[in-house]
């Protein structure tokens, strides 16, 4: 008995160390975008540099939100007033996908059944929503390398979030 309380324990550990890295993963990477998305955004409003810093400060940190800032940017390149490099085509694919991703992960927490902690092979983690709209959806992040994504049934890969992350936030860095 001590024997399966101490596997448990020990499974329990990796499964929530495991996930508290998804999430810092996550939440870091939304950061990252949110910031350059809103230097590109000072950037394009403010010419002046002795006032970029009170906007960036004031106004997009303290009263914009993650998704107004992404609205506002989309429909600045939309128009063609933020040059995007057209060789990326994925671009409002990617903006949605990690605006989706970290939403989600802001409102979840880790799904901690027993079932799941007592078999836990290091291949998958899950999330459980606790806000009013989604509330007890299942968000599952795949830590398997090269593991498929479905993101209509909140299934997502670690790695491939990563990797499209490193191509998104070169992507901003270019702008």
């Amino acid at each position: 008995m001590k024997k399966m309380e101490e596997e448990f324990r020990n499974n329990h550990y990796s499964y929530t160390t495991d996930a508290e890295r998804i999430r810092g993963i996550v939440l870091s990477v939304s950061v990252k975008i949110e910031f350059f998305i809103s230097k590109i955004l000072t950037d394009y409003f403010i010419s002046e540099n002795n006032k970029k810093t009170d906007f960036f400060r004031f106004f997009l940190s303290n009263t914009m939100t993650f998704a107004s800032k992404i609205t506002t940017f989309s429909e600045l390149v939309k128009q063609d007033k933020i040059k995007v490099d057209k060789r990326y085509n994925w671009f409002y694919k990617d903006l949605l996908y990690f605006k989706n991703v970290r939403n989600k992960m802001a409102h979840c927490d880790i799904y901690e059944h027993p079932d799941l902690i007592k078999d836990y092979d290091r291949q998958e983690i899950v999330f459980m929503s606790f806000s009013n709209k989604d509330y007890g959806v299942k968000v599952i992040f795949n830590l398997k390398e090269n593991s498929k994504e479905d993101e209509k049934k909140l299934i997502y890969s670690i790695d491939k979030f990563t990797t499209r992350a490193s191509r998104f936030v070169a992507t901003l860095k270019s702008i």
